[in-house]
């Protein structure tokens, strides 16, 4: 199939078992982490948030050899072949002692022809079109089976075998892999293949984290006609948090897929990065992998697959999985990420620019970053630049090497355990569940002399909230509309957006305000103008962008900051790059007659607008006349919907009619608007 003859539905499916898939355990070790109430957990959370009634259910199907052999050799499908409905649970022990974090079940086999046979029938779905995207609820998990290997929990590569039916099909496949552990089997059947671009965020540690292979480093950028479609993000610590996680996808993982261009993205979905997962020993939040899902959807058309591999703490598990699907539905992330005043793990710094090194001359958006080779600027210069460096201290397992089959799975203390679950249930607690009634606000003309005597009158249809108003009246109804919940966005058309009476009624309802006036024109004094009505003790930062350059004005400290024309460690940039990444600020600006390009937009939308938006963490976004490529209006405003719990208020320039546009917004205008979201 063509990827110009690709179809999309609005819909989103789900797929699971709860027969075979909760009959595969570990017969002599009842400790053992990957066990049949991570799947039971889950579903359970989902039916408590009304989530599966609401997705399509599509078949949960085995896969067949012919699908099997697409990655894996036949000697490994028999093997697994002849442990089913095995009665010997020595030989099957014995079996699992040869493998690395492997148990076999009299019903291992079935399950695992189940969970692979989901995944591909899941992303033939959303490939044809019945659905739009969705989540394969699966187990066992696959990430790490290889070719001829089964390892560490997994014995098909189930979202492998998802991607080569997709690249088989004739289109280009991203897989992004946050399971906090590396997929080498994911890494090893792409690596020399320019279909699939494989983006893996894993906990390393120099290599002393499981799986220990060398292979998992940032210079294993992929061979042959693959070179650069492998990219691999080591942690080399733990306690990584929101922050960083969403660093990575802002400063590489995002842009990387951007240029890249999939037709479909499918996601290796391990929850083990969660806070209280004793494998990851991380703290990123449930509702942290959902906001990770939200940029994603924006890609391909909203073609996503999302493919549960790990995740061994319970309650963190169900809830992010659960969130994750919730996001797939579109009904948002349910809470504002505590990224506010962080800032990124120096450790990740490092990482970043490693692979920055390594990937820089195969991918355009790199060029905002420093050089790093050593110059004409001697020592001087080259100390204050990043030199990569491989620091390997692993034990990777060896050829012919028995394994353990007991207690292998890491064990928390009571106290730390109960500690863990308490900050959980407070998380839980905290997370804003609540769906607006309508998807959009927007203003409509009076049409008659009483209506003009009349005060403002909301009606209703499909999706859409109107009110009747005009001029500055509309926008103060749309912005209360967002504010009050009534509905989750609001588009306000305008021949002359007034940006100051807008900003300013947001300030009297909300205490933190993002302001991005894109509106490609002479920056002016409006912000320092708003600055006045910005009440104490509340926070408003307003991102000016023209043909003249980028603005970023603080209005509660009546202090503007214009970027200089060279690299900059300003504190408001730390987050989104510290002093060494080249800020969209830096980029050369177009002339009065141009327009904005989108490898521009794409780069201050990354780099500048969304790092500053999560670090304000606003409770309404306002976008001002977005001048940007017709093709990129849309994604501008699906991305800013992850801030403010998706509370976006719009205001449009003239641009032509936008054909595609995500869920959140109504098609385009030929007038000028603003836009309006909650965060």
């Amino acid at each position: 199939m063509d990827a110009c003859m690709l179809q999309t539905s609005a819909s989103t499916g789900v797929v699971y078992d709860e027969d075979v898939m909760l009959q595969h355990h570990c017969l002599w070790d009842p400790d053992f982490e990957e066990r049949p109430e991570r799947l039971e957990a889950i579903l359970n959370r989902c039916r408590e948030l009304g989530l599966l009634e609401r997705c399509q259910l599509l078949p949960c199907r085995p896969a067949t050899e012919a699908e099997l052999l697409m990655y894996h050799s036949q000697g490994h499908v028999s093997t697994a072949a002849g442990t089913s409905n095995s009665e010997d649970a020595e030989a099957l022990q014995d079996l699992s002692s040869k493998y690395d974090a492997v148990y076999f079940h009299p019903s291992t086999y079935s399950a695992a022809l189940l969970a692979a046979g989901s995944a591909i029938s899941l992303v033939d779905a959303v490939i044809d079109g019945t659905v739009r995207n969705g989540m394969a609820l699966v187990r066992p998990p696959g990430h790490h089976a290889s070719h001829s290997e089964f390892n560490g929990y997994c014995f098909f590569n189930n979202v492998a075998l998802a991607a080569q039916r997709a690249a088989q099909r004739r289109l280009r496949v991203l897989v992004v892999d946050w399971d906090v552990h590396h997929g080498q089997g994911l890494q090893r059947a792409f690596y020399r293949d320019d279909r699939v671009m494989y983006i893996s965020v894993h906990r390393y540690e120099h290599g002393t984290f499981w799986p220990e292979l060398r292979e998992s480093e940032f210079d294993h950028v992929g061979g042959g006609a693959g070179a650069g479609f492998n990219w691999n993000v080591p942690l080399n610590a733990t306690g990584m948090t929101d922050s960083d996680l969403l660093a990575v996808w802002y400063r590489l993982l995002m842009p990387a897929a951007y240029e890249f261009a999939p037709d479909i993205v499918l996601v290796a979905a391990g929850f083990d990065a969660a806070l209280g997962c004793p494998q990851g020993e991380m703290r990123v939040s449930p509702a942290c992998f959902a906001h990770l899902t939200l940029p994603l959807m924006a890609l391909a058309s909203g073609r996503l697959a999302v493919v549960l591999e790990g995740g061994y703490c319970l309650s963190s598990l169900a809830e992010a999985a659960a969130l994750t699907l919730r996001q797939l539905l579109g009904d948002g992330a349910g809470t504002r990420l505590t990224v506010r005043g962080c800032r990124v793990s120096g450790i990740l710094e490092e990482t970043v620019l490693d692979v920055v090194s390594v990937q820089r001359r195969r991918w355009n958006f790199l060029a905002l970053y420093d050089s790093y080779a050593a110059g004409a600027g001697g020592l001087e210069v080259l100390s204050e630049l990043h030199l990569p460096e491989v620091v390997y201290r692993g034990q990777p397992a060896q050829p012919g090497q028995l394994f353990p089959t007991c207690g292998i799975c890491p064990v928390q203390s009571p106290a730390l355990k109960d500690r863990l679950e308490r900050e959980l249930a407070e998380l839980r607690r905290v997370t804003d569940l609540s769906v607006a009634p309508y998807r959009v606000v927007l203003p409509t003309k009076r049409h008659s002399p009483t209506d003009c005597a009349t005060e403002p009158t909301s009606t209703a249809s499909d999706d859409c909230l109107e009110v009747t108003c005009e001029g500055d009246e509309a926008v103060t109804q749309v912005i209360d509309a967002v504010l009050d919940g009534r509905a989750a966005a609001g588009f306000c058309p305008s021949a002359d957006p007034n940006a100051t009476a807008a900003v300013s009624h947001a300030l009297r309802r909300c205490q933190r305000l993002l302001v991005v006036d894109w509106r490609d024109m002479a920056l002016c004094d409006w912000p320092m103008t708003a600055s006045a009505a910005c009440p104490r003790g509340a926070q408003a930062v307003c991102v000016s962008i023209s043909c003249q350059g980028c603005e970023v004005t603080n209005l509660h400290d009546r202090r503007g900051t214009l970027a200089p024309p060279t690299p900059t460690t300003e504190p408001a940039m730390s987050w989104a790059g510290a002093g060494r990444i080249r800020t969209p600020l830096m980029l050369e600006t177009p002339s009065p007659d141009a327009a904005w390009g989108a490898g521009e937009v794409l780069a201050l939308l990354w780099q500048l607008v969304l790092p500053l938006g999560r670090q304000l963490a606003p409770q309404l976004a306002l976008l001002v006349a977005p001048r940007v490529p017709p093709e990129l209006c849309a994604h501008v405003t699906h991305q800013l919907t992850a801030l403010a719990g998706g509370r976006l208020r719009q205001h449009w320039s003239a641009l032509p009619r936008i054909k595609k546009v995500p869920d959140a917004m109504p098609e385009g205008s030929k007038s000028e608007s603003t836009a309006a979201m909650p965060c």
